[in-house]
């Protein structure tokens, strides 16, 4: 029977800032018909977006807790079969968001705020 392990890391205000910034840099444009950016300072930063074919009117917000929770359920199955999750998890390891593309920013959103990726 497999062993099971768990590993904790650490991820820097400053790592998911640059997370961010690829996000709102264009990452999600093709499914977010409008957005509000709340801040861009490095402490405290995040945007409200409205989802395409939302219609349920709901804003959403992007923010440091929703980047962990989408790299946390990268990590997960069924989510590892992306193919930006190899760049995701070398981008988390090493401590810097340089293998972060604008496919796996967007993957990352997604995950974070709907637990899957709905778009793309």
């Amino acid at each position: 029977m497999p062993e099971k392990i768990t590993i904790e890391l650490e991820l820097s205000n400053k790592f998911l800032h640059d997370v961010f910034l690829i996000v709102m840099s264009g990452a999600i444009s093709y499914w977010v018909k409008e957005w509000t950016m709340v801040s861009t300072l490095k402490r405290q930063w995040g945007a409200t977006i409205r989802a395409e074919g939302d219609s349920s009117g709901f804003l959403r917000g992007i923010s440091a807790p929703v980047i962990v929770a989408g790299i946390k359920r990268s990590f997960q199955a069924p989510h590892r079969r992306y193919r930006c999750a190899d760049a995701i998890h070398r981008a988390v390891i090493s401590g810097s968001a340089s293998s972060i593309d604008a496919e796996a920013a967007d993957v990352i959103v997604q995950l974070g705020l709907f637990g899957e990726v709905r778009y793309g």
